[in-house]
């Protein structure tokens, strides 16, 4: 129990594995209960919380576990959210993350890789890819098309729906004043159109990474209100992160671990397949 809470942090993880997902980073002072649409049917997991104020975290509960019921299916068919793809960039500071695969997928969706912009310069360095994603000469004063890094949910020969998207975003510009520009886009048909997706803090108002580089600021982003992403006969949703505006020798930004602390994953998609 805590008395002087200002919020809580939960988290979750298979039984038997050792990565953890943050499923809410921030609940309420006072929460006493949790509704995880994000699970798998016919699956154990451990579940730990701590409590967060000004002044620092408390250790981590002892581990609450549970096993879910039998669903109809993969991909929460029948209306059910659940954790479709998703990457966990490898603690470290010598992690190539350039072509790693992605390290949950759901048996409805088709495994993938986070893939650069035609312009996206990949930064291989021991300590910019330190659990994340970094690209180099994030710079600019806006929006170039080439300069982004891409993912996407493939479920062939089934209807998607996508209901929330989740990743960590840093930078490593120590610049006074420096703001980093970012945008999400989403498309179902190649990119011959497309939809932008706001992005929650303000990319602008996010602080250097300093130190733990590979540690963002999380983006947990709804899209069960975006009318493009629900029920796509396709099948198949891209995603493009555009990045810029950095300005010094230290203009690296990108994917990082969802949580300063490294644990759990770095970029996470859920939602729904239907047949």
């Amino acid at each position: 129990t805590a008395d002087n809470e200002e919020r809580f942090r939960l988290q979750r993880r298979e039984a038997g594995t050792t990565s953890w997902t943050t499923v809410a980073a921030s609940l309420p002072a006072d929460t006493t209960s949790h509704v995880d649409s994000s699970v798998s049917a016919s699956t154990s997991y451990e579940y730990r919380v701590r409590a967060e104020n000004a002044a620092g975290n408390s250790a981590f509960s002892a581990l609450a576990s549970v096993t879910t019921p039998a669903g109809g299916g993969g991909g929460g068919s029948g209306g059910t959210p659940v954790v479709l793809i998703g990457w966990d960039f490898t603690d470290g500071t010598s992690k190539d993350a350039v072509g790693a695969p992605s390290t949950e997928n759901d048996p409805a969706v088709t495994p993938a890789s986070i893939v650069p912009g035609s312009a996206a310069q990949y930064q291989s360095n021991s300590v910019w890819n330190a659990d994340g994603y970094p690209l180099k000469d994030v710079d600019g004063s806006g929006l170039e098309s080439g300069n982004y890094l891409s993912w996407t949910v493939a479920a062939p020969g089934s209807t998607l729906s996508l209901t929330r998207v989740r990743f960590g975003l840093w930078h490593g510009d120590n610049t006074a004043g420096v703001s980093l520009g970012a945008e999400l886009r989403a498309s179902t048909d190649g990119f011959a159109s497309h939809v932008v997706i706001p992005l929650a803090p303000n990319p602008g108002t996010i602080a250097r990474s300093n130190g733990s580089y590979g540690s963002g600021t999380e983006m947990d982003l709804d899209l069960s209100g975006i009318a493009a992403l629900q029920n796509v006969s396709s099948g198949v949703v891209e995603f493009r992160l555009y990045l810029w505006g950095l300005s010094t020798q230290f203009k690296s930004a990108g994917l990082g671990k969802l949580t300063a602390d490294g644990n759990g994953p770095g970029l996470v998609v859920e939602g729904i397949v239907a047949p």
